[in-house]
């Protein structure tokens, strides 16, 4: 990706650079006897020399400053955030010199051609239309690059500091002295910081977080809190539940979470923004690529550049903070946390899906019924977890053998063992003494959760029943390109019929060529365009999407997700399958409603402006956007009918 990148920053400068030139090594320079028009046309082949030149001096300029940002970066977390936020103020101001140094590149070039048809024609008979034709194009390179302009003010944009939602329960020091007495002492011996509030919870596992809190009952937590899972804490003893909580508080040492806060909103804003401007580069396809693509792509690399770092300090980080969580218990104790939570993730996962959806009876009390299912369990596997890396809502974590292997921990049989053993309520017990009206919580909660699960499993029910009555019919949606097939008809008769002309006029045989040439090239295109409208763009049925671009049709149910994108003047579908599922091939056909796309993504189905839907043998105007709105209710039809058949 970066290798990608850095070649294209610098390939539209270059071309612009190699073609100013030979253009002017072609007229000789500008010595005296030279008409006006050569003179101005070697003068423009200069000035878009100097145009890319400067270009590409901002980008290696831009790039210096980026890579010893970065190298200063690695010394600290303070460095990378000032560092970092002294680039994302100086690359925008780079990204929009150069669009203007491209921009006017090519304005240049595209004038010394328009000198050179002017002067094709003292009379300027027929040069008048390609003189106006040129001007549209200069004018359209003009737009792009203010229009350009005005996306960079949005770039580079802070991210507002956001709460975090949590669904659980405050836990205070009057209500449970003996927990947090626990975790005070867990914190003085791995000399780290007491978190303000302590959270117990179902959902999710071990975090902490600097963020305001704000509790499912509506109450806001500020300051520094703890988050406790009860699902994951009844699963282990006491020993790995302190080296765990060891390792989350360990978060608050050297301010991890104040990092967090002032660096995540910078960088994820950079992110966002710079996908948000490529997927809303709609201009003209070669104009977008020449002007905007490589500011974009200046962008990205400085992202890339400083990701590596940001992944660096993010290992360093959780190491750090294993070491804590061993001191708070043993580094053998953490071991096993980590390989027991991720060999449980999923069991828990599972048992918290079915009693939400209904699938599964819930007991009174869910931590019993979640350790009824566990002891069920004789063994877990844990040799993947040993790859695995373990997600909480704040950050992402090493695999876990490098991990282990960090603490100086063997991955042994004696491990393994211990890991893998049976669950036992007899080690919830234990963590369950320490905490005062641990029962009448667990069962408020389960009570609270019930009641919501009902509820909503009723909506749900309700929501499948009315979309599942829903696009039973199938209809066709049509492009109706007869206006653009007759326009650029009569694009291609005009381009013959100067084409001709030219060939009547001194010194234009060259022009007379490329005329003819973008005639025929643009009736075949035209062509192309009316027989496509010969039939349907899509069909949806209440169980496929007929598209004669594919070799069979698409499967709704198959779909798990989609994307729109606005580019090109169109708006795209970009589709994404459930695993496993054998997508169609696009058949080789030209101007139709389908685009290949990356790994995971098949293809995007094309959304024009100009649609029609025809449904009971009639045709009405549609728009782009109640395309997209019909797609979503076929889809969501299609899978409230699956979900029913599946629930009965």
């Amino acid at each position: 990706m970066e290798i990608k990148a850095f070649r294209r920053i610098f390939l539209i400068p270059i071309l612009i650079l190699i073609y100013g030139f030979w253009q002017f090594w072609r007229l000789g320079g500008t010595p005296a006897g030279h008409s006006s028009s050569a003179a101005l046309r070697a003068g423009l082949s200069v000035f878009a020399g100097l145009c890319s030149v400067g270009s590409i001096l901002i980008c290696l300029l831009a790039m210096l400053i980026c890579h010893l940002s970065v190298v200063a970066s690695r010394t600290s977390q303070n460095k990378l955030i000032a560092t970092f936020t002294l680039c994302r103020g100086i690359i925008p101001i780079f990204m929009l010199l150069i669009m203007i140094c491209n921009g006017l590149g090519i304005v240049s070039l595209v004038g010394g051609e328009l000198a050179w048809l002017v002067s094709l024609s003292h009379s300027g008979h027929g040069s008048g239309k390609v003189f106006m034709m040129a001007l549209f194009a200069i004018g359209a390179i003009l737009w792009m690059l203010l229009k350009s302009m005005f996306s960079i003010r949005r770039c580079f944009a802070f991210f507002k500091r956001e709460e975090s939602h949590i669904h659980g329960h405050s836990v205070s020091e009057e209500q449970s002295p003996q927990l947090w007495g626990w975790v005070r002492d867990l914190a003085q011996k791995s000399q780290v910081v007491m978190p303000d509030n302590i959270v117990v919870g179902f959902f999710d596992c071990f975090y902490v977080t600097a963020n305001n809190v704000r509790l499912n009952s509506g109450d806001l937590l500020t300051g520094n809190t703890l988050y406790l899972p009860l699902t994951y804490s009844s699963l282990m003893n006491k020993d790995e539940v302190a080296a765990v909580i060891g390792h989350e508080l360990g978060h608050f040492t050297g301010k991890d979470t104040q990092y967090s806060l002032r660096f995540a909103p910078v960088y994820a804003g950079l992110e966002n923004t710079l996908q948000q401007m490529a997927n809303n580069s709609n201009g003209v396809a070669w104009i977008d690529r020449i002007v905007l693509h490589p500011a974009l792509d200046m962008g990205l690399w400085f992202l890339i550049k400083f990701h590596e770092t940001v992944s660096y300090w993010s290992r360093i980080r959780e190491f750090a903070a294993d070491q804590t969580g061993a001191r708070a218990s043993t580094p053998q104790a953490l071991s096993t946390a980590l390989l027991r939570i991720s060999a449980l993730s999923e069991m828990v996962d599972n048992y918290l899906n079915k009693v939400m959806s209904g699938k599964q009876q819930a007991q009174q009390e869910w931590i019993s019924g979640l350790l009824g299912e566990a002891c069920k369990v004789n063994t877990f596997d844990v040799q993947a977890c040993l790859e695995h890396e373990i997600q909480h809502p704040t950050d992402s974590h090493p695999v876990t053998r490098a991990r282990i292997e960090a603490l100086n921990v063997k991955i042994d049989d004696s491990l393994i063992a211990h890991a893998t053993r049976q669950v036992s309520e007899s080690d919830f017990a234990s963590l369950g003494a320490l905490f005062g009206g641990l029962e009448e919580v667990r069962a408020s909660m389960s009570q609270s959760l019930t009641e919501e699960a009902v509820q909503y499993n009723a909506e749900h029910q309700q929501m499948l029943e009315s979309h599942a009555v829903l696009a039973t019919e199938s209809c066709e949606i049509w492009r109706d390109n007869k206006k653009k097939v007759l326009l650029q008809s009569a694009g291609a008769v005009f381009l013959m019929v100067i084409g001709v002309v030219a060939l009547f006029m001194p010194n234009a045989a060259r022009i007379s060529g490329g005329l003819i040439g973008m005639a025929w090239v643009l009736g075949f295109v035209t062509f192309m365009l009316h027989r496509s409208g010969k039939t349907p763009l899509y069909t949806f049925t209440p169980t496929h999407i007929v598209c004669s671009d594919l070799d069979k049709p698409i499967e709704w149910t198959a779909i798990t997700d989609f994307d729109v994108e606005e580019r090109h003047e169109a708006l795209r579908i970009v589709l994404s399958w459930r695993e496993g599922y054998q997508p169609p091939k696009k058949l080789k056909r030209m101007v139709r409603g389908v685009e290949n796309r990356g790994v995971g993504k098949l293809f995007a189905l094309i959304v024009y402006a100009d649609m029609r839907k025809a449904q009971d043998g009639t045709k009405i105007e549609i728009s782009a956007v109640s395309v997209i709105e019909e797609f979503q209710q076929y889809l969501r039809s299609a899978h409230a009918r699956q979900e029913l058949k599946e629930n009965r």
